[in-house]
C-alpha cells in the first residue's frame, strides 16, 4: 500500500469533504457515556488511549488514507491462575455466595458495588465439560471476569479468565481496562499470577476507504496473497459488506465495512467512541477495518505463553509493519527481544 491512483485520492478527498459538511454545526451525542468516568473519553484525544496507535507520516507519497489510520487492540480474552489471601478473600466469597444463590433465584444478574467499582454477578458461571469451571462471572464496565474461589496452580485447572469485548477495548483501552480487572481482583482478596491469552484482536480502521470500491474486488478476484484455506464473503440484506479469510482456528482475518457495522448496533455510545477515537471526530463516509483474531494455538507456536510475552512487542509488530508501508508509527515503548519475529508476523498472512 505505499502508492495509491489519483482515483482513490480523489475518493478519499469526496469522503472527507462530503464528512466534514455533514459534520458542521453537528449536535454532540446527548446520551451520556456510561464509561466516561472511568475511561476518561471525554478528555482523552485519539490515539492517546494504550490501545490506539495512530500512524504519522513524514513521506508524501505514503497512501493518504493509511496516515489516518488507527492500529488497536480490539478483543482480549485470557485465562489466568490467582491466589487468595484467605484472610481477605473469606468475607468476599460468602458475599459472592449469598449474591449468586440471589441471581439464581431471579434468574438474572445481581448488582452490588466494590469500592469504586459497580458490578454484575451473573447467575451462571464461566467454563463446563474441557473448559476449567469458575463459579462467579463477573461484570464490570462491559469486561466479563470468571473467578473460583479453589487454589489452582496448574493452567489445565485455571481459577481465573477475562474477557474484553471490543467496545470495552474501544472506550477503555487494553492497559485501563487490565488495571480495572487487576483492582477487583485485588479487593476479592486474589492476586494473579499467571495469565496467557486465549485470542487477541488486532484491527485496523482506515476511515475514507470503501469496501465495496477498493477491497471487495480484490477479494472476489481471487488476488489476495495467503495460505489461507477458508475465504468467505459476507453476503445479507445489505449486500456484501465484508469477507473473512481463515487458516484453520488459528488466525482469522476479517474485512469489513464498519460504518455500517456501528450504525447496525445503534449504540450511541459505541458511535460516539468511534468517532472520537478512530474516524476524528465524525462519521466518514465510508470505513473499513481490517482485523485479525488471533489465538493461542498460533500464539504458543511462537512461545508466547504469557499475556505480557504478546502485550510487550505486539505494538512493536505493528510499527514495524507500518514502516515496511512507509510510515513511521507512534513509539510503544515495547522492549528489545521480541518473539514477534518477521517470519511470525509475515505467517499472519
Amino acid at each position: 500500500m505505499k502508492h495509491v491512483s489519483e482515483g482513490q485520492r480523489g475518493s478519499a478527498r469526496r469522503a472527507g469533504s462530503a464528512a466534514e459538511r455533514r459534520g458542521r454545526g453537528r449536535p454532540q451525542p446527548s446520551e451520556p457515556l456510561s464509561l466516561a468516568d472511568v475511561s476518561g473519553l471525554d478528555v482523552v484525544p485519539a490515539g492517546a488511549c494504550p490501545g490506539n496507535t495512530h500512524l504519522q507520516s513524514s513521506h508524501r507519497d505514503v497512501n493518504p488514507l493509511l496516515a489516518i489510520s488507527t492500529f488497536a487492540i480490539d478483543y482480549w480474552d485470557t485465562g489466568g491462575i490467582v491466589t487468595w489471601d484467605i484472610g481477605k478473600a473469606a468475607p468476599f466469597r460468602a458475599m459472592l455466595q449469598k449474591r449468586l444463590q440471589r441471581a439464581v433465584e431471579l434468574r438474572a444478574p445481581v448488582a452490588f458495588d466494590l469500592p469504586g467499582y459497580p458490578m454484575l454477578l451473573h447467575e451462571r458461571g464461566i467454563g463446563s465439560r474441557g473448559d476449567s469451571r469458575r463459579e462467579f462471572q463477573l461484570e464490570c464496565c462491559g469486561i466479563k471476569i470468571g473467578l473460583s474461589p479453589r487454589d489452582s496452580h496448574k493452567r489445565q485447572l485455571y481459577n481465573y479468565s477475562c474477557i474484553m469485548s471490543g467496545e470495552a477495548c474501544l472506550v477503555l483501552g487494553i492497559e485501563q481496562g487490565r488495571r480495572i480487572v487487576t483492582d477487583i481482583i485485588s479487593l476479592l482478596g486474589g492476586t494473579v499470577v499467571d495469565e496467557w491469552v486465549k485470542r487477541i484482536d488486532l484491527c485496523l480502521d482506515v476511515p475514507g476507504l470503501s469496501l465495496q470500491r477498493e477491497l471487495l474486488p480484490v477479494f472476489e478476484a481471487g488476488h489476495l496473497t495467503t495460505t489461507a484455506s477458508v475465504w468467505n464473503p459476507w453476503d445479507g440484506k445489505k449486500g456484501k459488506t465484508g469477507f473473512t479469510v481463515s487458516s484453520r482456528g488459528r488466525v482469522t482475518l476479517n474485512c469489513y465495512d464498519k460504518v455500517i457495522d456501528v450504525l447496525r448496533k445503534g449504540d450511541g455510545v459505541y458511535l460516539a467512541a468511534m468517532e472520537q477515537r478512530r474516524w476524528h471526530g465524525r462519521t466518514p463516509d465510508a470505513a473499513t477495518r481490517i482485523e485479525y483474531q488471533v489465538r493461542k494455538a498460533w500464539l504458543d507456536s511462537y512461545q508466547l505463553r504469557t499475556a505480557e510475552l504478546v502485550l510487550e512487542p505486539v505494538f512493536k509488530w505493528i510499527n514495524g509493519a507500518v514502516r515496511s508501508a512507509g510510515t513511521s508509527g507512534e513509539s510503544c515503548g515495547c522492549k528489545s527481544g521480541s518473539r514477534w519475529s518477521p517470519a511470525a508476523a509475515r505467517s499472519l498472512c
